[in-house]
């Protein structure tokens, strides 16, 4: 299999992801269908980049950005569906909770109105097709043309030098560093989905698992950051219900922050599947 046969099998995956989920978007009312909607999205993004050096350089930086402001968009609903899903889940609620979560509930069908407006008015089943094209045609550069364990190999060492430098000195890490690392690890996690087929054995299920988890709990964090900010948005006279809940998302926070050193320390001790053959 040459880069290009791997490239056109990848991006069909990914797109027809995202087309599988853009009507139950766009109905609002299923955050499932949102939340698989900014998978699908995010894992066309990440093939985009771990094929960067076998696409035409121009044509894959434009389609890549259009689909960076489309799911930039995708976030307000979803950070709404994902605050009132996990507050919702904690106890019994009383006078206060319910309250903020109606008031919640009332920002997230504004926020699903403007989603649908926007999906309506972009013209995502041409963006899909562009991406498809790029592994065809004159313009793909001469990298489509080698074996994909080579390249494959190549990504994965790059992807993963960058993660352990981000990552180093853990403990001390910012938000701002964190969210790097966030980042990097998603896509680090993609690119391994992706070639996982290349070595079928029980280390390169150990290395994506590991990373799986830690990619988790760095997003449990960041949903955590979201959460506490939205519940400002609706808690401005700092309420009853509203200190509860911003002390719940810290505690969200510190408990993800915790379980992120081990799951660190199981991605650094997983070996390096590519380079066991």
């Amino acid at each position: 299999m040459t880069v290009a046969d791997a490239i056109t099998a990848t991006l069909v995956s990914c797109t027809e992801h995202v087309r599988a989920n853009i009507p139950g978007a766009k109905r609002g009312g299923d955050p499932e269908a949102l939340h698989q909607l900014r998978v699908g999205v995010r894992r066309l993004r990440a093939a985009l980049s771990a094929y960067r050096e076998a696409m035409p350089p121009g044509e894959r930086r434009t389609v890549s950005r259009a689909f960076r402001r489309f799911e930039r968009n995708l976030s307000p609903a979803r950070d709404w569906d994902v605050l009132i899903e996990k507050y919702g889940k904690t106890g019994r609620g009383d006078r206060d909770k319910r309250d903020l979560i109606e008031r919640a509930e009332a920002q997230r069908a504004e926020a699903h109105r403007r989603l649908a407006n926007m999906i309506s008015q972009t013209p995502i089943s041409r963006l899909l097709k562009r991406a498809q094209q790029l592994a065809h045609g004159k313009r793909a550069t001469s990298a489509s043309r080698t074996p994909i364990r080579d390249f494959a190999g190549k990504v994965l060492d790059r992807r993963d030098r960058q993660a352990r430098r981000l990552g180093r000195g853990m403990r001390s890490l910012g938000a701002k560093d964190l969210h790097r690392l966030r980042i990097c690890v998603k896509k680090l996690r993609y690119a391994g989905e992706f070639f996982i087929g290349l070595w079928p054995t029980a280390a390169t299920k150990t290395y994506v698992q590991a990373l799986k988890r830690l990619q988790d709990e760095l997003g449990e964090m960041e949903d955590a950051a979201s959460a506490a900010r939205l519940i400002a948005d609706i808690d401005p006279e700092h309420g009853e219900g509203g200190r509860r809940a911003r002390k719940w998302a810290n505690a969200s926070r510190e408990h993800a922050s915790c379980r992120i050193f081990r799951y660190w320390r199981d991605f650094k001790d997983a070996p390096r599947f590519w380079q066991l053959s």
